[in-house]
């Protein structure tokens, strides 16, 4: 269990990584203003699929702050905004929607897995802001979608031979 929390808050990580590197260049060019950058999490904290949001929302907090107290990026302070999808599909949707337009973020990242994603790909394309998708299905990027990364745990990585997932499932 514990390595499988670990394995979760690397890929946090990697999420925020990624997310910083699509906000460096966004339109070719860095962004440099003094307010916040907005980043939103649409995550399955509660529900059936808690166990896997919950330390995804850790992880990002973790590097949210740690980026903040290293003296923050380009200068900006990063303020995080999450939403509890709570494991349904209609409300990461929901949660994706309010983000963009009440809390104006730069980008979304999240859902916890593939049909949380799905759920939420066509508001981000609509209103084009960027989604880094966690979830594993390669539903998400095919065909290629243009406001859409994908960086997921793969399957292999998750599997009890790496001590990720217990031979029990667990």
């Amino acid at each position: 269990m514990m390595k499988r929390k670990v394995t979760i808050l690397i890929k946090a990580v990697g999420l925020i990584g990624l997310a910083f590197s699509v906000l460096l260049f966004a339109e070719g060019r860095p962004l440099g203003a003094a307010e916040p950058i907005k980043i939103g999490a649409v995550l399955a904290i509660t529900g059936w699929a808690g166990s896997f949001g919950t330390p995804q929302k850790e992880g990002i907090t973790i590097v949210a702050e740690e980026a903040n107290r290293r003296g923050e990026v380009l200068g900006r302070p990063i303020e995080l905004y999450f939403e509890d999808d709570q494991s349904n599909p209609t409300n990461s949707a929901i949660a994706a929607t309010k983000l963009i337009r009440d809390k104006k973020v730069s980008f979304i990242i999240g859902s916890t897995l593939t049909v949380f994603c799905m759920a939420m790909i066509p508001i981000c394309e609509r209103e084009q802001v960027p989604n880094i998708a966690s979830g594993t299905g390669h539903e998400i990027t095919v065909p290629l979608k243009k406001w859409i990364f994908r960086l997921p745990l793969s399957d292999y990585r998750s599997s009890p031979q790496y001590g990720c997932i217990g031979s029990d499932g667990s």
